[in-house]
């Protein structure tokens, strides 16, 4: 090859390889002006890119300061930092011109929010924290799921977790540790007025956290659940578990859903479900649907204040039962006895039948039992009360037991749900099932199903589900129900019964 030859070949990849240069460089420079992503060395990079996203616990007010910082490939703050605000009342914000050398970092916003249980501005400030790969994403909401699982994510990046692994197992622990088979999403897409069941989680625990509590308070819980989710995952706290549920119980769910609506920031998901479900788990309770609609149940949860108190299943929801607080329709308990023919007892009345009590263990009757000596009552009787009454003004006489014989030999009482009574009484009474296998003339105190009937000075109607009688009551073997009703140091006590059926018959 001539020197000519080979100098011309040389001139011609000389400008071969400027153009490429060119092109290479004009790529960049408008990469940087749209805001990218590149890769160098196999990190990428982050090149002028806007990142936005809103901040929520209730929306932080405007102009509070968000920050991001950068974190180098081993997941440690390289000393890159940007600063940006909220810019709308909803809790927008936005960061300009973000340039990092990996495309992690980290976001916190410290200032006042909207608090959704008192529908007002806090009254001191909370910060909020989010960790996040730039690379995917520019819009990062940070919010309370976000700041819970931040710690937890550094643990596992610090076990070998890649970074998208460590997301999503943390993802999946916290809402583990706050519902049961909740399906777990990237906690940087929830916002609380869209209309995801994860969106709605997000506000349902966000409202069941704040509670009654202060800011500070707050701050000091969320440390706490943060702090024992950290090492293993786990939120092992039972105590503080049962606290919150205790305390989200206690919530005005419709008082809370009007506060957040008028602000008027979007649609409200339903979150009064997740509320509710979380202290329904944390109290022990089943679940509640259609299918167990006047179900009862106990809280089983020693920790908890409400341990031990019974609950109804009405309307697909667990409530607080109280003879005032919850009667069951008779279409209600005609529909749960529906096709089971001839099962409970008419409502007991001397209009109706006289002395007899119609039942389905057969034809039942009425006795009391005063000072040892047990006397049945007459059809004369009840007439002159208009009832069955039992007075107590005789001295010595501490206690009378009235009895509603129900069959001689026991019958099953399952099927009527439970009993009702209409009366008036001076003093507590205590109703108690008496079944064929412990004696009729034994004492309550032997252990008998029991359920203590409050002092009426009117009349009231009482609804009683068998779930209410402690011991659970045995139904299978049922002689009848009595009523112990003692003096208590009165000299004169008044118990009248004017109605006495199965649950829901006696309205």
């Amino acid at each position: 090859m001539t020197p000519c030859k080979r100098v011309l070949e040389f001139w011609i990849l000389l400008m071969a390889f400027c153009a490429s240069a060119l092109v290479s460089c004009s790529n960049n420079d408008e990469e940087k002006i749209s805001g990218g992503v590149s890769v160098d060395e196999g990190i990428a990079t982050i090149e002028n890119k806007t990142v936005a996203g809103v901040s929520q616990k209730g929306p932080f007010v405007s102009n509070t300061s968000v920050k991001l910082f950068g974190l180098n490939k081993d997941f440690i703050q390289d000393g890159t930092s940007y600063n940006g605000k909220v810019v709308s009342e909803a809790g927008d914000f936005s960061l300009q011109r973000v340039s990092l050398s990996a495309p992690y970092a980290t976001l916190s916003i410290n200032g006042y929010y909207r608090n959704e249980v008192t529908g007002k501005i806090s009254n001191s400030p909370m910060e909020l924290r989010a960790i996040t790969d730039l690379s995917k994403r520019s819009s990062v909401n940070l919010n309370l799921l976000t700041h819970l699982e931040y710690d937890r994510v550094f643990a596992l990046l610090d076990s070998e977790y890649t970074f998208a692994g460590a997301k999503k197992q943390s993802e999946r622990e916290i809402f583990g540790a706050f519902f049961v088979g909740e399906q777990s999403t990237n906690f940087e897409n929830l916002d609380i007025f869209k209309q995801s069941n994860q969106d709605a989680a997000l506000l349902g625990i966000s409202v069941l956290l704040q509670s009654s509590l202060s800011e500070g308070e707050l701050t000091e819980l969320m440390a706490h659940v943060s702090s024992d989710i950290e090492s293993d995952g786990k939120w092992d706290d039972d105590t503080l578990k049962t606290l919150v549920a205790d305390n989200a119980f206690a919530l005005d769910l419709a008082k809370i859903r009007e506060n957040i609506e008028s602000w008027k920031f979007g649609d409200v998901p339903g979150f009064e479900t997740y509320v509710e479900e979380f202290w329904r788990n944390v109290f022990g309770l089943p679940a509640c649907g259609s299918a167990s609609e006047g179900d009862t149940a106990r809280v089983k949860n020693e920790l908890s204040k409400h341990d031990g108190e019974l609950f109804v299943c009405q309307d697909e929801k667990w409530k607080p039962y109280s003879g005032n607080g919850y009667v069951m329709s008779l279409e209600q308990y005609a529909n749960l006895l529906l096709g089971q023919k001839g099962t409970g007892f008419d409502a007991w009345s001397y209009a109706e039948h006289g002395a007899t009590i119609k039942s389905s263990l057969g034809d039942g009757y009425w006795n009391i039992t005063s000072g040892g000596a047990t006397t049945a009552l007459s059809e004369e009787t009840l007439k002159a009360c208009g009832g069955v009454c039992a007075d107590l003004n005789e001295p010595g006489t501490e206690s009378v037991v009235v009895a509603a014989v129900l069959a001689e030999t026991g019958g099953n009482a399952s099927d009527w749900l439970g009993v009702c009574i209409e009366y008036t009484s001076d003093v507590d009474v205590v109703m108690m099932v008496r079944a064929d296998s412990v004696s009729r003339n034994s004492p309550l105190e032997t252990g008998a199903p029991s359920y203590t009937i409050p002092a009426s000075s009117e009349k009231r109607v009482e609804n009683i589900p068998w779930g209410l009688f402690s011991p659970t009551a045995s139904l299978k073997d049922v002689v009848g129900l009595e009523m112990l009703l003692r003096k208590g140091g009165q000299s004169a006590v008044t118990f009248n019964i004017t109605k006495l059926g199965a649950y829901g018959t006696c309205g």
